[in-house]
């Protein structure tokens, strides 16, 4: 799938359209042009939230009043819109209330979520490598999501179960209260571990392959291990090849179970939920050390990318279709024999129908072979027209 133009009306620093190539956009201009703002926005087009991980409300230009902002995105004959509209609270905060269309008629979140799908490295994505759990975590989901949208239901429904669990273990309920809600958390929980699991299983072969490319090393080991307070530590060499979700469900609900009753007391005491995916983590490994701690930070930026470039691999292969691939500002955090090897890779993508779109401060950062086949597009001359 390609998005051939892009529309924008008072989005952040942005207003007006911009037209694409089907293979390699460069956007080179200096920091705080705009570059990852389009990026951002179309990101915003295939998961309807800001890969920034930031409010809607802060969209809108800081210089202006506007009540509505517009992303729309011509994909072929049809168009793909996400609206803003923006309202004042009684209360004088800032409310910015979405509505997604695609070929002008209203769509859930769950079915805009499937028309385009969009994977984005940005320098924080080093974070995902080095950081909190929680952005692994969210990682494996949204790749999750993007392979089945009706994940996103489950993953909306365990978040409701756990606030409204914790919400009763505050006010002192009793472990007989509390029977309903670990029926539902071990439900949904268990379905979350195993989704994880199962597709940790799949990207394991590519992370490898992925990693001897790039890295340019023969017999390059990657391993994982899942961290939960459920299940217990479990490794790739616990999780059989192939194995999908559901053959791993019944003894993660059964595990699940098991803890909830026998931790029960420590909830209580506690006031809130103790064990659940929403505090698991995930630890990788390349040759044995732990990429967190025991990798170069070179390393594990080149490690976060080869990640990406998994999921955007086994997404690809599953639902037989092309994603766009958003690199924001990549080859000036890389030295110049990872750069090259990215850049070999890239135009392999490029040669089997990827779309992408490269940001730089400079074209110095640009690859020549990159260079060579991409469509640069200007955006201090854009954004003169935008402004």
């Amino acid at each position: 799938m390609h998005i051939d133009s892009l529309r924008l009306w008072n989005f952040k620093n942005l207003h007006g359209q911009i037209e694409f190539s089907d293979g390699i956009n460069l956007l080179v201009a200096a920091n705080g042009f705009g570059k990852s703002n389009l990026l951002e926005a179309i990101g915003y087009l295939a998961s309807g939230s800001s890969f920034r991980r930031v409010p809607d409300e802060l969209i809108w230009p800081q210089d202006k009043d506007s009540v509505l902002s517009l992303i729309a995105g011509s994909i072929g004959s049809d168009v793909l819109q996400l609206e803003w509209h923006r309202r004042h609270l009684a209360t004088g905060q800032l409310s910015a209330r979405k509505k997604f269309q695609f070929a002008s008629k209203a769509a859930s979140i769950i079915k805009f979520r499937q028309y385009i799908g969009a994977l984005v490295y940005a320098p924080t994505s080093i974070d995902l490598v080095t950081g909190q759990a929680k952005q692994r975590r969210d990682f494996l989901d949204e790749v999750l999501i993007s392979l089945r949208p009706s994940l996103y239901q489950v993953f909306r429904d365990y978040r409701r179960v756990v606030l409204s669990r914790n919400s009763l273990l505050q006010n002192g309920v009793t472990a007989s209260q509390l029977s309903f809600w670990n029926d539902k958390l071990a439900q949904l929980g268990s379905q979350v571990i195993a989704e994880r699991l199962a597709l940790l299983s799949a990207l394991l072969p590519i992370l490898e392959d992925l990693s001897a490319e790039i890295y340019n090393l023969q017999d390059f080991k990657v391993s994982f291990s899942y961290v939960s307070k459920v299940s217990g530590p479990l490794s790739d060499k616990q999780i059989e090849p192939g194995l999908n979700a559901a053959g791993l469900l019944p003894a993660i609900t059964q595990s699940f179970k098991n803890k909830l009753e026998a931790g029960s007391s420590k909830e209580l005491q506690a006031g809130r939920g103790l064990y659940g995916p929403h505090l698991d983590d995930i630890e990788f490994f390349l040759q044995g050390r732990l990429v967190r701690f025991g990798a170069s930070r070179g390393q594990q930026r080149l490690f976060g990318l080869i990640l990406h470039l998994a999921a955007l691999s086994l997404i690809e292969a599953e639902k037989g279709d092309k994603q766009i691939l958003l690199l924001d500002d990549l080859f000036s955090e890389l030295d110049p024999a990872h750069r090259q090897n990215t850049a070999s890779y890239i135009t392999k993508l490029v040669k089997s129908g990827q779309q992408l779109f490269i940001t730089a401060p400079a074209s110095d950062y640009i690859p020549k072979k990159i260079a060579k086949i991409g469509n640069k597009l200007d955006l201090r001359a854009i954004r003169d027209k935008l402004a």
